[in-house]
């Protein structure tokens, strides 16, 4: 019997798994290496993939997170992926990233922008896919760069609900500078998002044939 992608996959993690626990012994050369590595086994296994390894002092465990970096039709390869994970004693292996504070990796990716986290505010509204389309209002605003503003809402408000909420229930997310919003009244602070989203519809999910949360209109 032929031996499956992910199969392959995994058989190459677990010879190299030592090298990725590692990671505070490496120089930042090494782990980039080391990334580039994984990167490349990882999209043998499907091209749209990514991968980051995380690791804590005082934890014996790494942890391996997989992601599709919110494209909910790869959403499937992610958990097909994971639902082969071998038993590895000292890795966790978690499928699509998890919410995280609103400003992660904000500074580093849009550090040329100014905005200020704690004081977005958004609106939000229901398409006809049945998703939430969310406009973001920020002030200062330059309008030189829109895209970099609107690619920095889309990471905060990916943050706040993490991937698979984001892939399944988001749609278009865009910035706008809060001096265009005249009626403020509609407008939420962008911490009360999570809850928000919450309260809405509840989301429609079904298992997929390989054992995957899929979303259904």
């Amino acid at each position: 019997m032929a031996i499956t992608r992910s199969a392959q996959f995994w058989n190459w993690f677990r010879q190299h798994e030592n090298k990725y626990r590692d990671f505070d012994r490496c120089s930042d050369k090494e782990v980039e290496d080391l990334m580039h590595e994984l990167d490349v086994h990882l999209k043998a296994y499907h091209h749209r993939l990514w991968a980051s390894v995380k690791t804590e002092k005082g934890d014996d465990r790494s942890t391996l997170i997989l992601s599709a970096n919110g494209r909910r039709f790869s959403f499937g390869y992610v958990d097909r992926l994971v639902a082969k994970v071998p038993l590895m004693e000292y890795w966790k292996v978690v499928a699509l990233e998890e919410p995280r504070e609103a400003d992660f990796m904000l500074k580093e990716r849009f550090g040329d922008l100014a905005m200020d986290v704690r004081k977005l505010s958004f609106a939000a509204e229901q398409n006809e896919k049945g998703q939430q389309d969310i406009a973001v209002y920020t002030d200062p605003y330059d309008y030189g760069k829109a895209k970099r503003y609107n690619q920095a809402a889309r990471r905060v408000v990916y943050n706040l609900l993490g991937e698979r909420f984001f892939g399944l229930g988001i749609g278009y997310v865009w910035c706008r500078p809060l001096a265009e919003e005249r009626g403020t009244k509609g407008l939420r602070r962008i911490k009360e998002l999570p809850g928000y989203m919450g309260r809405q519809a509840p989301m429609k999910l079904v298992v997929g044939p390989g054992g995957e949360l899929m979303g259904r209109g």
